[in-house]
């Protein structure tokens, strides 16, 4: 059980209508030794005692809790990000239109038809 102190962004993170993140970042050390303890009792553990040990964790960390960084990231252009994406699939998708289907749209818009040009 190998702790991790990064955090982790919430779920409104990486949305096209979201531009602030959230990350928490608990003080772990106090919990070291019981981590290193669990580690050595158990070393090969299968992911079906995961939910004992973390719960144990849990119920520690509940009667004994920690300072917890919280860390706030507001990126303003993640949203034009993701509209530059769509644009982008967009563009392809037109790109690869069938060319017979672009004659009806183009006597709809009343668009002038190309003339290929002539090789000199």
């Amino acid at each position: 059980m190998e702790p991790t102190t990064s955090g982790h962004r919430d779920e409104r993170s990486g949305s096209a209508d979201r531009d602030l993140w959230t990350a928490a970042e608990p003080d772990l050390q106090p919990y070291q030794s019981m981590i290193d303890g669990i580690d050595k009792r158990f070393p090969l553990a299968d992911r079906s005692l995961e939910p004992l040990f973390l719960g144990a964790f849990a119920q520690r960390y509940r009667e004994q809790p920690t300072p917890v960084a919280f860390r706030v990231i507001v990126a303003p252009l993640t949203a034009w990000v993701w509209w530059g994406g769509w644009l982008a699939v967009l563009g392809g998708l037109i790109a690869i239109w069938p060319p017979g289907l672009r004659a009806p749209l183009r006597a709809r818009l009343r668009l002038p038809r190309r003339v290929p040009a002539r090789a000199v």
